[in-house]
């Protein structure tokens, strides 16, 4: 039985997708480089900042300690998410329905801890979610595609595979969720839709869910 919903938060929960383009964009400016979202932004969603720092730094080829340049753009994000964040439109009203039809929920996550803090600060996910928010250090570092965040979620809230639905934003996160044995929603939040096609259902907003209209096996 579907009972489960496991939510990725960035361009998700919490509407920071454009955010990371603003501060991809002065990063890279303070290296001389033009940021060019097509080229290199598929790339880096899902993944790590410090994956993606070596991503951008192959992709636009600048030099630089790579833990250094790490701390540079996460300094631009956290001020960002500090001062700019929200939630996503729809996202509040589409947890109140799942959770009053009995839906588990957990978030997965590959945010950094001092982001997460920043998010929680701002927003107060855990009046949502409670302890069930879980990020890279629950699963050893193992990014997207990986589907390891998918299923020790999972795990933690005592489900299988075949109980959840994972919404995701991403190409690597939709990846991620198909290897780990579940079903995947897409929100064009971040992407077009063109590039969400494995998913199994896509929606340009939460306003187009409600719990009848869910995916099933």
């Amino acid at each position: 039985m579907l009972d489960t919903i496991i939510f990725d938060m960035d361009g998700v929960i919490i509407d920071s997708e454009s955010l990371w383009d603003k501060g991809t964009e002065r990063f890279l400016g303070r290296h001389q480089r033009a940021y060019n979202r097509k080229k290199s932004k598929h790339l880096c969603t899902g993944k790590s900042i410090q994956e993606s720092t070596k991503i951008l730094q192959q992709i636009y080829a600048f030099e630089g300690e790579s833990s250094e340049l790490t701390r540079e753009w996460l300094g631009i994000i956290k001020q960002l998410y500090a001062t700019e964040l929200t939630f996503i439109d729809g996202f509040a009203d589409f947890f109140s329905q799942i959770r009053r039809n009995g839906y588990s929920t957990a978030v997965a996550t590959t945010c950094s801890d001092e982001l997460l803090e920043i998010v929680e600060t701002r927003l107060r996910l855990a009046a949502y979610f409670g302890d069930h928010i879980y990020t890279l250090t629950h699963v050893h570092g193992k990014s997207k595609p990986e589907p390891d965040l998918f299923l020790h979620a999972a795990k933690k809230l005592n489900r299988v595979p075949g109980q959840c639905i994972v919404i995701e934003d991403a190409p690597l996160g939709i990846e991620a969720a198909k290897r780990a044995g579940m079903l995947c929603i897409a929100l064009t939040t971040s992407y077009e839709a063109a590039l969400l096609q494995s998913a199994d259902l896509i929606v340009s907003s939460f306003r187009e869910l409600t719990p009848e209209k869910l995916p099933r096996f």
